[in-house]
This record gives C-alpha cells, structure tokens and sequence, in this order.
C-alpha cells in the first residue's frame, strides 16, 4: 500500500523513529507532533485532552480520544487505526494537521459513523489512508464522510462506502483548497449533485480508483465540480479510473462538470472508463457545461465510454464548453 504524506502540503512529515508515551509515539526531533495507536473500538472521548496522552476514563486509546488530543494539541498529528469497526458519532470540527492511516500488518480498518456525519477539516491538512469509511448521513451541507473548507485533503486507498446526504457530495463535499484521491473506491454512495464527491471552487485530482452504483437526485451520479480550480482524472500505473452503473436523475450519469477554473488551467480526462451510467438529461456518463457564461476547455483522452445511456448524448453531452476528445472508445452509448 503506498503512503502518500503531507510533505507536498508544506507540513513536516514525522521522523521514522519514536518513543512510546501513554499511547501516543513522541516522534524525535518533532516537538508537538505525536502518532496516538487507537485500538479500543468504542466511542469513547480522551479524559484530560491536550496532556498528550490518548486515553479515555479507562486508559484506553480510542479514535474518538485520539481526535480530542490532536485537537485539544493542535499543529500536525497522526493517527494509526487497528484492525477492527471503530465507532465515531460526528460531525467532528478539525483545525489541525492530521493523518489517519491503517496500522501496518493487520487488516483494513474501518470508521463508521453510524448515521452521523464524520470529519470537517477547515483551514487545516487531512490525510486518510488505507481504511474504509462507511454509514455517514448529512444534512444539506453536504459531505457524510468529509465535508471540508479551505482545506487539504489527501485520499489514499481509502473506501467509501454507504453514505447518504440531503446536500450535495454523498460522501465527501470539499469548498475550495485542494482535493487528491488516489487509489480508492467509492460505492453505493448518494446525494443531490455528485453521488459521491462534490466539489466548488476545489484543485481536484483524481487518480485510479473506482466509482460504482453511486446516485445523484440532481447532477453528477458519482462526481459533481462547480468552477473547479483545477480537475484532473487520470490513469497510474496501478489502472484505469473507472466510472460503473452511477446514476443520475439530471444531467451526467458519471460525472458533471459545470464552470471554469478561474487561472485558465484546463481541465484533463485520461484513461478513465465509463460503462453502464446512465442519466435523465443529458450526458449518460459525462456532461461538461457553462457557467455565468464560462467556457471550460476539457481534454479528454484514451478513454472508453460503453452502454451509458442519456436522453441527449448517450456517452457525453456538451453545452457552450470547448471539448477536445481523441483516442477514445464509444460503443453501444
């Protein structure tokens, strides 16, 4: 599994070296940055936040204590999870720089919110790797899994899955900063615009990985962008981004792309694949479209689109936007 850390971000990546203090690594050379091992399951809150020890009533390290520490601490902290269903009632603020990844050697953790919203990083770093997110509900903001502002997100290998919200960006609903999701899977997702991922204003770039049975009331049944500062969906080596069985009821099975980056940057597809999308307007994978008179220039490249299905444009409607396609594949749209 690759790590993929904050160092790009400007954030001091943690010395490879450690001393075990009550439940969290005291990294050497770092002054304040600490890696808490969560490995009580429960739900349960840190008894004196900000000591520097993750500990409930109990002396047991949880997600939920592991949370109020780096919180109550501030600055840069990491959080490794072991095996197991970690229990999380969110919505849960953050203003620090966090990294939450798997323990190495066991199997995938995974955090589940239970019905509840989970992590709303604003004007802070948040790097996730190696685990699965499940359950989250929202309100109209947005986001069940993820509902950020201002911030940096890094999404690494990560599982999204069975999460529902009344505002748009089922599981994940970023404004502005930054968005890289690398290698991760999001299913059986839903919500207004953009079944999974919804975005306004954000750097986004997405990276292999899968999208399936993800659904949209509105636009975009597995991605929604609104004047994204950049959008990059790309093939790695590890394989294609695929794009399978979303839903949408307006227009973009798969993805919806409305609006333009505000530098010009133009936005890029390649290697992605699209099958079995479907939408009740236009584009039954992809619909690229103005916004308050924007143009956006999109390139799409060595691409396949088969058996999506839309009320005007099978594969990809169009509307006042500057699309150039080549080395692509459409077939039974």
């Amino acid at each position: 599994m690759r790590r993929v850390g904050p160092i790009g971000l400007g954030v001091v990546a943690l010395a490879a070296v450690g001393v075990l203090v009550g439940g969290a690594f005291q990294e050497e050379g770092e002054v304040g940055a600490l890696t808490f091992a969560a490995t009580h399951l429960a739900d349960t809150p840190d008894a004196a936040a900000g000591d520097g020890v993750c500990a409930d009533g109990a002396g047991r390290c949880s997600l939920r204590a592991a949370l109020d520490e780096s919180s109550a601490l501030g600055g840069q902290h990491t959080i490794v999870l072991s095996q197991g269903r970690h229990a999380l009632t969110g919505p849960v603020p953050l203003e620090v720089s966090l990294t939450i990844e798997a323990a190495p050697g066991g199997g995938r953790p995974v955090v589940d919110l239970d019905g509840s919203s989970g992590f709303a990083p604003t004007l802070s770093m948040l790097s996730l790797s190696g685990i699965d997110i499940e359950n989250g509900v929202s309100d109209l903001r947005g986001g069940s899994a993820i509902r950020a502002v201002d911030a940096n997100l890094i999404i690494d290998d990560v599982v999204f899955r069975n999460h529902h919200s009344d505002g748009d960006g089922g599981a994940v609903n970023a404004g502005r900063g930054r968005l890289a999701v690398i290698e991760s899977s999001f299913v059986g997702n839903s919500g207004v615009s953009g079944g999974a991922i919804a975005v306004i204003g954000t750097r986004v770039a997405i990276t292999s990985g899968e999208f399936r049975d993800n659904g949209a009331s509105s636009s975009g049944g597995a991605v929604a962008t609104n004047d994204a500062e950049q959008l990059e969906i790309l093939r790695n080596a590890s394989g294609p981004v695929v794009f399978e069985n979303n839903t949408a009821l307006g227009q973009g099975g798969a993805v919806f792309v409305i609006g333009e980056s505000r530098t010009g940057d133009r936005y890029r597809l390649a290697g992605a694949e699209f099958a079995g999308n479907s939408a009740g307007n236009e584009g039954g994978a992809l619909f690229i479209g103005a916004n308050r008179g924007a143009n956006p220039p999109i390139a799409i490249g060595g691409s396949t689109f088969t058996d999506n299905i839309g009320v005007v444009g099978g594969a990809i409607g169009i509307d006042f936007a500057a699309v150039d396609v080549e080395s692509s594949t459409f077939a039974r749209n």
